[in-house]
């Protein structure tokens, strides 16, 4: 309801400021790693950043004192635009590419964290579908390409195939995993067998479109659940914000940012029915 709704959006304003300090200090900067060229996007990783830059090259930094210490390799010929990694059945990342590449890599073990080439899973004609977003959840990878299509790859036989496509019509700038709540039973109640597999059913995967449309899919086959609206300008940020208290029956947030200088925060879940806007927050700029 409307209650509830306030109440989320509540916490999401309440939860912004505990991060900036209850004196409204501002965050402070720990470390600054120069790229030399555009950065285009940022995966945390097993206590490394990853940074995807326009000129094709990905570049690994430990997070600690010797950060400065990070290496670069080239993974594209072109723009890497998306980075994303998935821990089953190994830790695995993935690149996509302005070459129209997706592309599979296995972390080395080393000091450096640096990253070998284990191979191509999806390729077409430089330029003519590049590879513009990426999303993951354990044991599937999500990918969203400048035709508007999104692809569900699962790992099969050592590699990794794509099993469902679903068209979007539209170019797809951004791909978020909105994880439904993993809490346990309430307390006094027996854990169901298929616990896991239930919770699993409801997450959803989030579509940021260029002609600012926010969208949600079912993970397991790619079907539409929901089309939250849309922004006056290219929604390109998208962000699964942790429900408040309530189990695992908490609808879910999700934070979406565009060129028309708002970030619009809806509810969503599986069935569809109770995804709406709670909330729009005006940070003054183009997010």
């Amino acid at each position: 309801g409307r209650g509830a709704a306030g109440h989320m959006l509540g916490a999401v304003r309440a939860a912004a400021a505990s991060l900036l300090g209850s004196a409204g200090d501002a965050p402070e900067c720990e470390a600054e790693l120069s790229t030399a060229s555009h950065v285009w996007c940022l995966l945390l990783l097993d206590g490394r950043v990853l940074v995807g830059c326009a000129d094709g090259t990905i570049r690994v930094w430990p997070l600690d004192a010797h950060a400065a210490a990070g290496n670069s390799f080239r993974a594209h010929e072109g723009t890497v635009y998306s980075l994303a990694a998935c821990t089953e059945p190994e830790l695995t990342v993935f690149s996509g590419g302005a070459d129209s590449t997706l592309r599979c890599w296995k972390p080395r073990d080393d000091t450096h964290g640096a990253l070998h080439p284990d191979r191509v899973l999806a390729s077409a004609p430089p330029g003519t579908r590049p590879v513009l977003a990426l999303a993951a959840q354990p044991g599937a990878l999500f990918s969203a390409d400048a035709e508007g299509r999104i692809q569900r790859w699962e790992p099969a036989d050592d590699a990794w195939r794509a099993t469902t496509t679903a068209e979007c019509g539209v170019r797809v700038y951004a791909l978020v995993l909105v994880r439904a709540p993993r809490g346990g039973p309430a307390e006094g109640t027996a854990a169901p067998t298929d616990h896991n597999n239930s919770l699993a059913a409801r997450d959803l995967i989030a579509s940021a479109g260029c002609e600012g449309s926010v969208c949600l899919w079912r993970c397991a086959d790619l079907s539409p659940i929901a089309h939250l609206g849309a922004h006056a300008a290219p929604a390109h940020t998208l962000y699964a914000l942790a429900a408040c208290d309530g189990g695992n029956d908490a609808p879910l947030l999700l934070a979406a940012g565009a060129g028309d200088c708002h970030v619009r925060i809806f509810t969503c879940d599986a069935a569809g029915g109770d995804s709406a806007l709670v909330g729009i927050l005006e940070p003054g700029g183009a997010v």
